[in-house]
């Protein structure tokens, strides 16, 4: 594990409490080199390894790319690096950009979609839409890089359970995934849903 941002650059899912208190920002290159540092001190011939906290890829190509290269010249070894993202946050990445952080070993992202009902999405306040779920993900498969997404039951109440089902197994077998996770609602005190 590697900690590479802090907090959630949205922080605003109506079901969500993980980062209320946390603010964004991304941690500075000489804490991540000391990171890495102790890192290859203790497992030099590491072949994974997972990049956090909620959304690293909000960052520019610019600002993540050096991560990926201080990553290889700290672990040689590594071949996979994983990481979790918003779809919101592939917006500011080109097919090209994505082809190139995947050459350095950017091998799978998770999504944290939830939903592809626009109904819901809007509800519990995700920041995009369906078609933005398309479209960013149709960027990852044009740069070879896996994904994965996932669905949250309960998340539109009785009500419109059946439509957020429906929809969101069309939206989701047209990007594709190599896989969808599923889970329950858990309401936390606080949160606005």
């Amino acid at each position: 594990l590697l900690q590479v941002t802090q907090g959630c650059t949205h922080n605003r899912c109506k079901f969500c409490t993980m980062y209320k208190d946390v603010r964004f920002k991304p941690h500075p290159m000489n804490i991540i080199e000391k990171d890495l540092q102790e890192l290859t001190s203790i497992a030099s011939d590491a072949k994974t390894i997972q990049l956090l906290s909620a959304n690293p890829l909000v960052m520019t190509y610019n600002r993540f790319r050096p991560i990926l290269e201080k990553i290889n010249e700290y672990l040689p070894e590594i071949e996979y690096i994983y990481t979790q993202t918003r779809v919101s946050d592939l917006r500011n990445k080109s097919v090209e950009e994505l082809e190139s952080l995947k050459e350095l070993g950017l091998r799978e992202i998770s999504l944290g979609v939830e939903s592809g009902d626009d109904w819901t999405l809007k509800r519990i306040n995700k920041g995009y839409t369906s078609k933005d779920i398309i479209e960013q993900c149709q960027k990852l498969t044009d740069a070879g890089i896996d994904f994965w997404m996932s669905f949250l039951n309960g998340v539109s109440g009785r009500e419109h359970s059946h439509e957020h089902a429906v929809n969101s197994a069309e939206i989701f077998s047209q990007c594709r995934p190599m896989l969808v996770g599923t889970g329950g609602l858990t309401l936390f005190p606080g949160t606005p849903l």
